[in-house]
């Protein structure tokens, strides 16, 4: 979840966002009345090339990897780049550095247990030539595909601050920007959709998805399921991001045969 006191860069609290572009949070949000939805389907286009490389147009969703931000901040100490030794610098931007490699390195070891984090973003202070980085932000971005591994990679970041304060001497905080729990979809809307897609001729075989999504959500409160269409270009939030019409043709099909369950 994210807190209504959460800020962007240039200090605008998402409550502020939302009331100036939607008129929340004063104006009443509507509940969605769970008991009387038999089940949620979304239909999207992957955010990614498994369907590509599978040479597959649709597939089903089986779980989905939340996102997580967390924002860390290494605090050193500000010297003049010419008058100070090496080896009494306490440089941020070279702790960040080491910091940076070890997220890199850790989500490729940790990838087939089903973890991706990304160094998104980096402000060094102060940003001039003949002073040493005293204080570097850093923005992680961490998809995993449960809680057990998401715990135990942030231990592990957290061994790594450990270890730059002593190092290097460096001061961190870690904060978390936001947070979401990953989840499973529903086995039952997983087998129809693929029960569905058999009585069409269509192959649909189960994946992960590691972007998050409304049914994302809608799948703490009742029954969801996604169906995935391939994406041509194997990118997202691109202008090359696309579906071929023959393959939005099945998904629709294949979307409409899952709703037919239901009524």
């Amino acid at each position: 979840s994210t807190s209504w006191e959460t800020s962007d860069r240039d200090g605008i609290t998402l409550k502020k966002a939302a009331h100036q572009a939607y008129g929340y949070p004063k104006t009443r949000i509507w509940q969605v009345p769970t008991r009387d939805i038999r089940a949620a389907i979304e239909l999207h286009i992957e955010q990614g090339h498994e369907l590509l490389d599978a040479r597959q147009s649709v597939a089903v969703v089986s779980g989905i990897a939340a996102p997580q931000r967390w924002a860390v901040a290494l605090s050193g100490k500000p010297d003049h780049t010419g008058s100070a030794a090496m080896n009494s610098r306490h440089d941020a931007l070279c702790g960040a550095a080491e910091l940076v490699l070890m997220v890199e390195a850790t989500s490729r070891q940790l990838e087939h247990q089903g973890l991706r984090t990304t160094v998104s973003r980096m402000v060094t202070h102060p940003g001039v030539s003949n002073i040493v980085p005293y204080q570097v932000e850093l923005l992680i971005d961490v998809r995993a595909q449960s809680e057990v591994l998401r715990s135990a990679y942030e231990r592990a970041l957290e061994e790594r601050l450990d270890q730059l304060r002593h190092t290097r001497g460096l001061k961190s905080i870690r904060t978390v920007i936001s947070l979401e729990e990953p989840s499973e979809l529903s086995r039952d809307v997983m087998d129809m959709i693929r029960q569905a897609a058999k009585t069409l001729g269509i192959t649909c075989d189960p994946i992960i998805s590691w972007p998050s999504h409304d049914s994302l959500a809608l799948a703490r409160h009742l029954p969801a399921g996604m169906i995935f269409v391939r994406n041509v270009s194997g990118v997202s939030h691109q202008s090359d991001e696309f579906c071929d019409a023959e393959d939005i043709n099945l998904g629709i099909q294949l979307f409409e045969a899952a709703l037919a369950h239901y009524m």
